[in-house]
């Protein structure tokens, strides 16, 4: 079963993706602690992160570059999500 992080502060979001891919069949794991996130998602070892590109500072695309850092992340893939859409 695949493993999905999802990094989303607006709630109904962050609960909506959780329930959508959780009926898929997908493991998914959420968060609503924002200042550590590079060493939550290492300890994860998700195979997809979902992103939310407009968290509060530092924002998603910082979040993403902190996150790169060593090849285990690197290994999974990003998704960013802006609003109730996903690009």
């Amino acid at each position: 079963m695949s493993k999905i992080v999802i990094i989303e502060d607006e709630k109904s979001i962050r609960d909506e993706l959780c329930l959508l891919l959780t009926n898929a069949g997908y493991e998914v794991v959420v968060t609503e602690d924002f200042n550590d996130t590079a060493s939550w998602v290492l300890a994860q070892s998700p195979d997809l992160i979902l992103l939310d590109v407009g968290l509060p500072l530092p924002d998603g695309y910082d979040k993403k570059q902190s996150h790169s850092n060593t090849p285990q992340q690197q290994a999974a893939g990003y998704l960013n999500v802006i609003s109730s859409f996903v690009f």
